[in-house]
């Protein structure tokens, strides 16, 4: 067999070959990676169903602790393959500095103990991703990916038209708000606590249905697509749906730019305006649609949450208040919502801005666009690796508008882009020459060589 181009080339090549017993791992950590990432049935277990508020300590303690294995995983895969490691680790360098950053800040803080406990999960998603990616070849990650989540799709449907008292919103919300005269109240939620954990996995679903061309057949894709659309819709999230829109008009977008300018750079400046003109006039356009329908103007309370939290930030902008941030004191009052207790800003700039002040803010969006430029930097623009790596990231970057995801903790959408932007880096950075390291002897199962176990 010819060397490949790259070590990740060489490993598609050897995705059908028959794995070992590390690679039959490999693939269990994967799977309860993304049904604990995604909070898919075990939290309705743990917590209970449409319920959040009044959670004992243990409880949390309990469900953080189910997500032990995949970081143990993780961080042996990391150790093992640190020389393949090193350039992934380096390609995310503005990540840990903001990571850094947001520890240290809360550290001096009389909280220091419960600063920790929060920061790890932040950390600890990227980590996880990154390693299943050193020891996961990328088609197979796909198919585990979409094959979880077309069983948790099933799953959900199962929940909602049979076991309804499971499947169907009800009780308290995740913040103790009661929903019994609610407009959540009786809405699907299937495997998860809440009807947006469904529609996160949902629309991780639609994409990669989108993007896993010539990795799962076609009539697989289009059976994804349709459950996992046709839930995103039933969990009624507008804010997922409008991600999964948008990246997919991103995607069409930067291939028409990179087909009608000859520069890169122009192409990406081209591309990050046009998503900067639509994420700010989503809310003008949802303002003016409201309106003449006669509804809720205020984008279900965000316009009152955004205010609050910009004069909390007023008051303290260079330190911020902490990763326990301001919603669960005074400051966190909403005079207009008093029966509402907000549980972050609804918004990621605003949130980490709360959180760790306006150099937070400043290295968090230095880090965001640092991803978003080496993801454009991708030649092959047709791969399925960039494809999906960008409909995730500008999915995630149209909701970070009314959502709080990037360095949120243990997020979904960010655990399945640092995978998929982890394979970017090494089927882009490592060089060719070293794919001959990955050559096997005759007759046996791939495995990463030695010299990157050095």
């Amino acid at each position: 067999m010819n060397s490949p181009a790259s070590p990740l080339a060489y490993a598609d090549q050897l995705s059908a070959a028959r794995p070992d017993t590390v690679g039959r791992a490999a693939a269990v950590i994967t799977i309860l990676a993304v049904l604990f990432f995604s909070g898919a049935f075990f939290e309705q277990l743990l917590i209970g169903s449409g319920a959040g508020g009044g959670i004992s300590l243990q409880v949390r303690i309990l469900n953080a602790a189910k997500l032990l294995p995949v970081y143990i995983a993780a961080f042996w895969w990391l150790a093992r393959y640190r020389r393949l490691a090193a350039p992934v680790l380096h390609a995310y360098l503005l990540v840990w500095l903001f990571l850094i950053y947001f520890l240290l800040n809360g550290m001096f803080r009389p909280e220091a103990l419960l600063n920790v406990g929060l920061w790890i999960p932040s950390l600890m998603v990227f980590v996880s991703g990154i390693g299943i990616s050193l020891r996961m070849d990328f088609p197979r990650f796909v198919r585990l990916l979409s094959g979880t989540l077309l069983v948790v799709g099933v799953a959900s449907l199962v929940y909602i038209y049979f076991i309804p008292s499971m499947g169907l919103m009800q009780g308290r919300g995740a913040v103790g708000d009661d929903l019994s005269n609610s407009s959540l109240y009786g809405v699907p939620q299937g495997v998860f606590i809440h009807k947006n954990k469904l529609a996160d996995a949902m629309a991780m679903g639609v994409i990669i249905a989108i993007g896993a061309r010539g990795i799962i057949s076609t009539r697989y894709r289009i059976v994804l697509f349709s459950l996992s659309f046709f839930l995103l819709l039933q969990a009624g999230s507008a804010n997922k749906l409008m991600g999964v829109v948008g990246a997919f008009a991103a995607l069409l977008t930067w291939r028409l730019l990179i087909g009608l300018t000859r520069s890169r750079i122009g192409a990406k400046i081209m591309l990050f305006l046009l998503l900067a003109i639509f994420a700010f006039s989503i809310p003008l356009l949802i303002d003016i649609a409201l309106t003449a329908l006669g509804k809720d103007v205020t984008l279900t309370g965000r316009v009152y949450v955004w205010a609050t939290a910009e004069r909390a930030i007023s008051l303290q902008p260079i330190f911020g208040y902490g990763p326990v941030s301001i919603w669960d004191g005074p400051l966190g009052f909403i005079p207009e919502l008093p029966y509402f207790k907000a549980p972050h800003a609804h918004n990621v700039l605003l949130e980490v801005t709360l959180q760790s002040g306006v150099l937070g803010g400043i290295l968090a969006t230095a880090a965001i666009l640092s991803l978003s430029n080496q993801v454009l930097s991708c030649v092959d623009t047709r791969s399925p690796r960039f494809t999906l790596a960008l409909m995730v990231l500008v999915s995630m970057l149209l909701r970070s508008t009314f959502e709080f995801n990037f360095f949120s903790g243990s997020d979904f959408s960010v655990f399945i882009f640092a995978g998929l932007f982890s394979y970017l880096v090494l089927d882009t950075r490592i060089a060719p020459a070293k794919a001959a390291a990955f050559a096997p002897a005759a007759g046996q199962a791939w495995r990463r060589p030695a010299e990157f176990r050095q």
